[in-house]
């Protein structure tokens, strides 16, 4: 992997730490010297003459901005307090199994892996170096570089002394530009090809420990449920999983602060930095042969030394068709990095990080792949043939069927329906809801597309056109991404729903049988992607059937490739509801307008939720999240109809563990005991910490028992079963009526997928409305569409939590909506910008023949003209 920080120069640090710190004396062998590989690296090493191990003074020198000698200065501000960036360090590690080979191997196995390591590094950096540009010295702009200079540190183990082979690379923040002048780095390209690096350097690590005749393989990371996370990994076959993990206690150490300080992992690994243990290089390996030899004696290691892990790796052929697929899984457009980093999961070890480079060179000039042009970003990006068509083919289907009058029904079946629809509910629909349910049934064909803002009644109208539908004899049927949502959606209309996968399973398997009587309603749809949407309306129009799709564009946006909903709606228009009702105060309900108002600035927004005393400033995260908790807490409202809103998943597990610890303050939970369940990952375990009254979030679906993925319950009773489980009593809390309040029991050995159900993501609050709502408001990861869902959520309060530095990020950050893209959207505007420029090309060639035109003019004029005056001239010498 890679991972990278800034080398930075502030109060109490400057250069001299970092040469500290990067040449420590990590390890002391037996006989007093010191055991550490560095080197210089880079083509602006050796413009500077920087060869070979690396000298204190040399790498300070090129940290404050001065060349080898200090008497060159190759920044203006070299040796100032002003230079902030001296850096950066860029850290590849190898796999674990590579770590845990390394300490059980021999010594020229372990130099020939750091060398392999350094090649490694060499072959990943170069590549980035050529992406890479400084600042120009004299005005604007920038100039690519032409040679970094890299200070490289080979580091054996983590501090915790356990087996951990990386290899820190110090990027100077001065590089050599093609013009050859010295000029401070822009980094911002070679932060952006982390991820790509990391690939290219498993795979080129891999490739040559293959070379050497080690047996490597390639895993797919699993999540807990089975699907690949997108991570592959390039591993020593022979090492299990499990040996790794009891040499991972660093890592551990970086999860745990995640889940209680809210920290990214960049920032828990800081934050949990420590001193290494005093141990020399040879008691570092020693331990870890002591261990690795006691897991033998266990029979948990099966290999007794480095050459059993030796042999002929077999690795699956992935073709490119594939390789797009992964591409497309969550994005319609990709660029040349995250193609590389594709490439490099799939063939790495096979090829090396050169033959990568090639292969993904060789993936863009297929047929299957089309330039798309450059996003706002100015990147260079590309789809896959099958990803533009088959969001074209949402947009012909749907205008294909646009008049397709047998899905129509009668006006008079449609008036009864509304009128019982209405009888029933207790009230009548609004203006607007009225004609939803006329648009859907009178003005539409095979697609109908009806968007709703949050909280503005789109299940209220739903129920008069299904009651019409029904009317009418047709066969309703219901569907969301997601079975939570499903559930809710059968609870509120009484269809029968599914999820979309389970939909989509139940029509291959014949199980299910769609026919012209068909209508299939699509809940939440704008977070449905492209595929999704394209499958459902594939079989609904092979049958003759109805689509109707129901949602917001606005609000949270498909997890999945392309934005299938705003496609459809382009072709088929939409019936629009925009009267929001969910909040209680007018005050709120225009602030909600505010929020889908794209002219409305993020700064407007915030100043809006200041005015209502909505959102309060803390001096830290730490300080906002026990506010958070103390207001939470002092709110009279009932736990279900609070909800506790973070930006990410590790913020909410600080959110969680503070406000247990307080609530074990208060003498709410008691007696607590450890839980297993299962983990992020396949085959991963880890405890719960669970008392009674415990809110938990059950993690799947599990029909026994009548819960999905997403039902929250709180704890009654907990057992110690005599098989090292635990019995669970737990009670459920839900919008419908049905569920909530019922009483389910389970063993944790036949149910272990369980969290804490005290905060959740926006993405978790999704069709939720409670009556008080804490927010806690912090980081670039927000948008429009994320705020405008956070703040729509609340009925009655809405508290919001921040830090000086959140509140300037959260304005910033609400600016923009960042809405799905697709991948004809992109090819569309790159065509139009063709067009204008054929068209102003034609132009200029039609003004320029003007010009010939009169140039040609003239010069006949001026011809004839002095053919005149010679002809004057020779009458007027012969009259003479």
């Amino acid at each position: 992997m890679l991972s990278h920080s800034t080398l930075k120069q502030s109060k109490g640090k400057d250069a001299l730490a970092v040469v500290q710190y990067m040449l420590s004396e990590y390890y002391i062998d037996a006989e007093g010297h010191a055991v550490g590989v560095s080197q210089w690296a880079g083509a602006g090493a050796e413009a500077q003459n920087l060869r070979g191990k690396v000298k204190a003074q040399h790498f300070r020198n090129l940290l404050e901005g001065f060349g080898k000698k200090r008497t060159q200065k190759l920044v203006k501000n070299a040796g100032q307090p002003s230079r902030k960036r001296l850096g950066d360090d860029f850290t590849f590690s190898v796999d674990k199994s590579y770590s845990l080979a390394f300490a059980a191997a021999d010594e020229q196995t372990q130099q020939q892996m750091i060398e392999d390591g350094n090649a490694a590094c060499d072959a990943v950096l170069d590549w980035m170096a050529k992406q890479a540009h400084t600042y120009k010295r004299k005005g604007d702009g920038r100039e690519k570089v032409a040679g970094l200079v890299v200070a490289r540190f080979a580091h054996f183990s983590s501090r915790e002394g356990e087996p951990n082979l990386h290899f820190h690379n110090a990027v100077i923040n001065a590089a050599l530009s093609e013009s050859g002048a010295w000029a401070a780095m822009d980094n911002r390209e070679l932060l952006e090809l982390v991820k790509a690096g990391g690939a290219l350097f498993r795979a080129e690590f891999a490739h040559r420990m293959r070379t050497r005749g080690f047996k490597v393989s390639k895993e797919r990371e699993r999540d807990a449920e089975g699907r690949e996370t997108g991570q592959v990994w390039h591993k020593l076959a022979g090492v299990s999983s499990d040996v790794e993990r009891k040499f991972s206690t660093r890592r551990q150490q970086i999860e745990e602060a995640m889940s209680k300080q809210g920290l990214s992992a960049q920032a828990a690994c800081l934050a949990t930095r420590k001193g290494k243990e005093e141990l020399t290089f040879s008691q570092t390996m020693e331990r870890a042969k002591a261990a690795l030899q006691d897991l033998r004696n266990a029979g948990q290691v099966q290999w007794q030394s480095v050459e059993d892990l030796k042999g002929e790796s077999h690795q699956e052929a992935v073709s490119d068709a594939a390789i797009l697929r992964r591409l497309h899984k969550t994005e319609a457009a990709f660029g040349r990095a995250e193609l590389i980093e594709q490439v490099a999961k799939e063939h790495g070890g096979a090829l090396n990080a050169a033959q990568c480079l090639r292969e993904a060179d060789r993936i863009l000039e297929r047929a299957q792949v089309r330039e798309l042009g450059h996003d706002h970003k100015g990147r260079e990006r590309w789809a896959s043939v099958e990803q533009i068509e088959t969001e074209r083919a949402i947009g012909d289907a749907a205008r294909a069927r646009l008049n397709d009058e047998s899905v129509r029904l009668d006006a008079e079946t449609v008036a009864r329906a509304i009128k019982e629809h209405e009888q029933a509910q207790g009230f009548k629909l609004s203006k607007e809801q009225r004609a939803a349910v006329e648009f859907v049934t009178l003005k539409t064909g095979g697609v109908a597309v009806v968007t709703g803002q949050a909280g503005a009644g789109k299940t209220a109208s739903a129920g008069g056109y299904i009651k019409a539908f029904q009317h009418a004899g047709r066969e309703v049927i219901g569907t969301a991404l997601a079975w939570d949502a499903a559930d809710k959606l059968a609870a509120e209309t009484g269809l029968e729903c599914f999820s979309a996968a389970s939909l989509l399973a139940q029509i291959r398997q014949e199980k299910l049988k769609l026919s012209a009587s068909s209508v299939v309603v699509v809940d939440e749809a704008g977070t449905v992607g492209a595929r999704t949407i394209r499958d459902i309306q594939q079989a609904v129009d092979a049958a003759g059937g109805k689509l109707v799709l129901v949602g917001d564009a606005q609000q949270l946006q498909p997890v999945e490739a392309g934005a299938g909903f705003v496609l459809a709606m382009r072709e088929t228009g939409e019936a629009r509801l925009g009267e929001i009702r969910r909040q209680k105060h007018e005050q709120d309900r225009a602030l909600a307008r505010m929020f889908y108002d794209a002219g409305t600035s993020g700064q407007t927004l915030v100043e809006a939720m200041e005015k209502r005393e909505q959102l309060t400033q803390h001096e830290d995260t730490e300080q906002a999240r026990a506010a958070l908790v103390a207001a939470y807490l002092a709110d009279p409202a009932a736990a279900r109809d609070k909800l506790i809103i973070a930006p990410t998943n590790a913020q909410c597990d600080a959110l969680t563990h503070a406000l247990r610890e307080a609530r074990k303050e208060r003498g709410e939970l008691q007696d607590s005991q450890p839980v297993e369940v299962r983990g992020r990952l396949l085959g991963q375990r880890q405890p719960l910490d669970l008392a009674a009254g415990d809110r938990v979030r059950f993690g799947k679906r599990d029909r026994a028992l009548g819960v999905t993925n997403g039902t929250v319950a709180t704890v009654e009773r907990i057992e110690a079963d005599t098989q090292g489980g635990h019995r669970l009593s737990v009670r459920i809390e839900s919008d419908i009526p049905a569920q909530d309040g019922r009483l389910v029991e389970f063993s944790t050995r036949e149910m272990d997928a369980l969290g804490y159900g005290y905060a959740g993501t926006v993405h978790k609050a999704q069709g939720q409305g409670k009556a008080s709502v804490f927010w806690l408001a912090e980081g670039r990861s927000m948008s429009r569409n994320l705020g405008l869902v956070a703040f729509t959520r609340t009925k009655e309060r809405l508290q919001v939590f921040t830090t000086p530095e959140g509140r300037e990020q959260l304005a910033e950050s609400l600016d923009e909506f960042r809405d799905k893209l697709n991948a004809v959207d992109m090819l569309k505007e790159k065509e139009q910008q063709h067009e204008q420029a054929r068209g102003a090309l034609a132009q200029a060639f039609d003004k320029l023949g003007e010009l010939v035109s009169a140039f040609k003019r003239k010069r006949e004029q001026t011809q004839e003209q002095q053919k005149q005056t010679r002809q004057r001239s020779r009458a007027h010498a012969f009259g003479r």
